[in-house]
């Protein structure tokens, strides 16, 4: 869902309510396409979100700090950086009817224009200095853009963009409305022809004028409500008036069936008065789920629970486009999204690699021959050498049921070094192979933990951990990047049972082994969902053995911090500690155990 103009000139008000006069005092590149910055302003600091993401370009205050994100920094950040860093916003312009919004600064170099296109999938973020010159944008326009005159490009100046010719709705008078709806195309809805001819009205608010013109229309619709336009007693075609009895759904109203033009001229110019008014009332549209699916700046009186969704008053404008943006968010916004996927596609990546090698492995260990075998056929040629004539190509010994190959172009005693150059060779890759062979797979193991890690990880720095992990591993296949320095988290996740007793919870791989190899004691419990990634739990035992109450509870938070989390029932392992091992050369965090004992229960979310 796109930002109208209600909408986005009720974010205006609440910007000069909220941050005017503040000062900005962090920015943050979230993706090449959207960036917070922080604001202080009235004694607290507060975050506003802006986005060119062509799916949903928006502005709005959010409720968290932004988050950075991965790749290079923009042009745009940089002059954000130099322009708007210590800066105060002076004032918030909105162009008539434009979906546009102008955030005026002025800082130590001077003032500088934050200028906020939402016009669909051309949404765009441009710094603009005083004579409305680019000094930089999200997006830049194409060629094709620049050939049909408007050209969005840094160093250009700044043009708006093309005037819409629509009547403006405060000028309108019932002659006009009366003239414009006639004028219409017969089959033409009502709303419809009021978003074509209209500035500023979007579609959601169209419908929304319908319903309150002529929605509550008469004694038998009893309340407001949406029906099929063929259930009421006149037909498709008969006019609807304030004095009708007939229900109707608005997005079938068509233009021949109005003729009270008084009532639907008084609602638009209410609608309207609101931006002189100032006058918001924020609201949600929620689904059965709870999910918000649209939004608005005030009531929308057409939405029924018969459609299955409800309304909602939200605090504020900011928050209601929070709320709806919060369910779609993904990597296009969230730099926390995007630094995952950049992390998961490396893992990836290693995985594939892991798995081509291993595959090799297996190959040369089902073609491995029996060693004994190339030392037999080399004593064999040696036996019978004098019996081998010249450039002979083959030769069969009594003892052997396998006839023995021969290079014609070397003597006996050559051939019969030739083989035991292989028996050698085989006897050391019959013990290497296999030694390989399980190496590749604890590492495979650990790039399994390490995609669990990102996926639980709850900020930046537990993601650049998981990365740097990778690195430091030698996993990450990108050349020139110096391994990191890997730091387990400040503290393990910790939490209480009922009856008292301390869990703690690994919050990634090298955590699980400093939890269990540095923290742990010899008595306390152990444990782990089984044969799947996960994190390491441990349940002190200081005040005394837990009771299996506190084991079962422990068992769910095993499986909730493990990769069978979304599943109904996990296998969870524990022991003592002091049954634990960690495996020799692996990874951080992999573990043998010993005197193992199962249960299976539900992941349990730490906070139910």
């Amino acid at each position: 869902m796109n930002l109208d103009f209600f909408t986005i000139t009720a974010l205006a008000d609440e910007f000069r309510l909220e941050l005017m006069g503040g000062r900005v005092q962090q920015i943050t590149q979230i993706t090449p396409l959207s960036y917070g910055l922080e604001i202080y302003a009235h004694r607290q600091r507060r975050a506003l979100f802006l986005s060119a993401n062509p799916q949903s370009p928006r502005v709005h205050l959010q409720s968290v700090k932004a988050r950075r994100g991965e790749g290079n920094q923009t042009p745009l950040f940089q002059l954000f950086r130099k322009y708007l860093k210590g800066s105060l916003l002076m004032s918030v312009e909105q162009p008539p009817y434009e979906r546009l919004l102008l955030l005026h600064f002025s800082g130590r170099e001077g003032d500088t224009t934050l200028l906020v296109e939402l016009l669909g999938n051309r949404g765009n973020l441009l710094l603009l200095d005083d004579g409305k010159r680019i000094l930089a944008l999200a997006r830049p326009t194409s060629r094709r853009a620049e050939r049909k005159g408007r050209a969005l490009l840094p160093g250009h100046p700044y043009e708006l963009p093309p005037a819409q010719n629509k009547l403006d709705p405060l000028k309108l008078n019932r002659e006009s409305l009366r003239s414009l709806i006639r004028g219409a195309r017969p089959d033409k809805e009502l709303a419809q022809t009021l978003t074509t001819h209209l500035a500023g009205l979007s579609p959601l608010i169209a419908h929304e004028i319908v319903f309150r013109a002529y929605g509550n229309a008469g004694p038998k619709s009893g309340r407001k409500h949406l029906a099929r336009a063929d259930e009421g007693r006149k037909t498709k075609d008969e006019p609807v008036g304030e004095n009708s009895s007939f229900v109707f759904r608005p997005s079938s109203l068509s233009v021949t069936q109005v003729d009270d033009f008084d009532a639907l001229l008084r609602v638009i110019q209410q609608m309207y008065r609101r931006i002189s008014e100032h006058r918001w009332e924020p609201h949600l549209v929620l689904n059965e789920a709870g999910n918000a699916k649209f939004f608005a700046p005030f009531s929308l009186d057409h939405i029924s629970e018969e459609m299955s969704l409800r309304a909602e008053k939200a605090s504020g404008m900011s928050a209601a486009v929070e709320a709806h943006f919060l369910t779609r968010l993904d990597a296009a916004d969230d730099g926390y999204a995007a630094a995952r996927q950049s992390v998961q596609k490396r893992i990836k990546k290693a995985e594939a690699r892991l798995k081509h090698r291993l595959t090799k492995l297996d190959g040369d260990a089902a073609g491995l021959k029996d060693p004994e075998l190339y030392r037999q056929k080399g004593e064999a040629i040696l036996a019978y050498s004098a019996h081998i004539r010249p450039r002979q190509t083959e030769l069969q010994a009594e003892w052997l049921d396998a006839s023995i190959a021969l290079d014609p172009a070397l003597s006996p005693p050559e051939n019969a070094q030739r083989y035991f150059a292989r028996y050698k060779k085989a006897k050391r890759a019959a013990k290497i192979i296999p030694q390989q062979q399980n190496a590749v797979a604890l590492k495979l193991t650990f790039l399994k933990q390490l995609s669990l890690d990102l996926e639980l990880a709850e900020n930046r720095p537990e993601i650049d951990a998981a990365a740097a992990a990778l690195q430091e591993a030698g996993l990450d296949s990108r050349r020139g990047k110096r391994a990191k320095k890997v730091t387990a988290p400040a503290s393990s996740r910790k939490f209480t049972s009922p009856d008292g007793f301390t869990a703690r919870v690994g919050r990634n791989a090298l955590d699980n082994h400093r939890l269990t190899f540095s923290r742990a004691k010899p008595n306390d419990v152990w444990l782990h969902a089984r044969g799947q990634p996960g994190a390491h739990v441990v349940i002190s035992a200081s005040p005394g053995k837990p009771p299996r109450s506190t084991l079962l509870w422990a068992a769910g938070l095993a499986a909730y911090f493990s990769k069978g989390r979304g599943g109904n029932q996990v296998e969870v392992s524990y022991t003592l500690k002091k049954h634990v091992r960690a495996i020799k050369g692996a990874p951080p965090g992999m573990a043998t155990l010993r005197q193992e004992k199962t249960v299976r229960v539900s992941p349990l979310k730490p906070d139910e």
